[in-house]
């Protein structure tokens, strides 16, 4: 058998409120050279009656249960389960902003010989679709931005299967900065190619914000260690410290927008 140009992981676990969003968002690619891989933690709602109904007839569709352990376990068996070149990371309530987004990714990589490809970051709030991060910063001075938390959309994010071979896969000992761990040590070896299309966008909603939230001290000390490690005590920390702590307070500014609209 053929492998697949792509690899579309998507993690679930009671996921049915927007999952159906995020498979038609696949559906309508006109690049069909796909596999799409699930990986659910045993959901207790309708999560698995829409993935079997989506699988039907088709051979390109992994449906795998796990006993949950983190959502880097999670992608990670996706990974290793992967038989195409390209990995991207789905979340089950992402989606694709068009149809024409894996034929876009596909000859971007062609032509740039990309080894990972970024786009501009996407989200969809209120029914709106908005860019609050500026991506420029990231295109022109990544090797600056991103060491001092100008993190990247993981859904706007497409990397070659050999660079998890290579380098490693998602720390499991991170619970929510394990991309921004993986972008710090990924980006020491390979150079990332930008690019101003946007190819997915992150959902805003009631678990989205919420769960941001809760887990928000987590995250910024998950990201003050992903730095150190990387880039030890550099004086670069501060700075690192005050991005952090903008991004903290657009999330607190997005969290009440969101509760304004309920």
């Amino acid at each position: 058998m053929k492998k697949p140009r792509f690899s579309i992981i998507t993690c679930t676990f009671n996921s049915e409120k927007y999952l159906p969003d995020t498979i038609k968002s696949l559906e309508f690619q006109d690049f069909k050279d796909y596999e799409h891989i699930f990986i659910d933690g045993f959901s207790k709602d309708n999560t698995t009656k829409i993935i079997e109904e989506y699988k039907k007839g088709k051979t390109n569709i992994k449906f795998v249960q796990l006993k949950p352990k983190g959502i880097s376990n999670a992608m990670n068996e996706g990974i290793k389960k992967a038989k195409g070149d390209i990995i991207h990371i789905l979340h089950s309530d992402d989606f694709y902003l068009n149809s024409k987004v894996l034929s876009t990714v596909d000859k971007l990589f062609k032509r740039h010989k990309c080894r990972w490809l970024v786009g501009k970051p996407k989200e969809y709030i209120k029914g709106k679709l908005i860019t609050t991060r500026p991506h420029w910063i990231r295109k022109y001075f990544y090797l600056f931005s991103l060491p001092l938390g100008a993190n990247i959309a993981h859904e706007n994010t497409f990397v070659l299967k050999k660079i998890f071979e290579k380098h490693g896969y998602f720390r499991e000992d991170f619970k929510n900065a394990m991309d921004y761990e993986f972008w710090l040590r990924i980006l020491k070896h390979e150079k990332p190619e930008f690019t101003y299309y946007s190819f997915a966008a992150f959902r805003y909603h009631e678990a989205s914000v919420s769960t941001s939230g809760e887990n928000e001290k987590r995250e910024m000390d998950e990201s003050k260690r992903a730095f150190i490690l990387h880039y030890g005590k550099s004086p670069m920390r501060i700075i690192h410290t005050k991005f952090m702590q903008y991004t903290q307070l657009k999330r607190k500014i997005l969290r009440k927008l969101f509760r304004v609209q309920r």
